[in-house]
């Protein structure tokens, strides 16, 4: 299921502004922009409701004033919202008037918590993907990343130590339920070495060709429904003494 799925997105222009309705909160603001200053303060903001997302976030809090950098913590394999968020504004005495009005307001039925973050409480690596529009990943390349990554011998034995052992536990459930049944499964894959390099099969199968039937164009041969069919240019290959067919 895609991240926020089945939650309606919100749109900033239709929430109530909170410094548009309070006198006492633009004032404030106002005096904070005079006086300026070049310190940067950081919100913490949590307890975020689902649908208020980056662009809705920015929209709203731009309200008091402007934003440098925001991050919402979002999970790496979902893309779900985390429910909390972190916003930079380049005035810290607008980020504390932004923390003091906003600290248990009531939005979208969540109390939100944000309070200004110390400068020396803030994680170096707290803004890595701030100011980025997430984009969902598509499942299908999540799993190739995940199962097609190259692997070290010590993890390919590790897994295959797992599947051998999973197999001898399945016979022995079948054998401790009186069940004669015998399969090959993983453990008759038995490695070989063939010029270095090592494959694991089940079959080895050596063809025997009959020149009388072999045509010009190309070889077709059909073993256990599978088809194979090599161009000219392979024909001597396959026809040498040395060649053998692993299936």
């Amino acid at each position: 299921m895609d991240a926020g799925a089945g939650v309606k997105k919100v749109v900033a222009k239709d929430l109530p502004k909170v410094v548009e309705g309070d006198k006492a909160v633009e004032e404030k603001l106002s005096k904070a922009k005079r006086r300026g200053g070049k310190e940067k303060g950081v919100l913490y903001l949590g307890r975020i409701p689902h649908g208020f997302y980056e662009e809705e976030m920015k929209a709203y809090f731009s309200q008091f004033g402007d934003i440098s950098r925001l991050r919402l913590a979002r999970n790496k394999k979902t893309g779900a919202s985390k429910h909390f968020a972190y916003i930079e504004m380049p005035n810290k005495s607008v980020a504390e008037i932004t923390a003091e009005t906003m600290h248990n307001y009531l939005l979208m039925g969540h109390i939100l918590q944000c309070h200004v973050v110390p400068a020396d409480k803030l994680h170096p690596d707290i803004w890595i993907g701030a100011n980025r529009k997430w984009r969902r990943v598509p499942s299908a390349r999540l799993e190739r990343s995940q199962f097609g990554k190259d692997r070290t011998d010590e993890q390919k034995n590790k897994t295959r130590s797992k599947l051998i052992n999973r197999e001898k536990e399945r016979k022995d459930k079948l054998k401790a339920a009186g069940i004669d049944y015998e399969y090959e499964g993983f453990v008759s894959l038995q490695p070989f070495s063939r010029r270095r390099s090592r494959v694991y099969c089940a079959k080895r199968l050596t063809l025997h060709i009959s020149l009388d039937n072999l045509r010009t164009d190309r070889l077709e041969l059909d073993y256990r429904a599978m088809s194979f069919a090599l161009p000219p240019t392979l024909l001597p290959l396959f026809l040498s003494p040395r060649f053998v067919l692993i299936l």
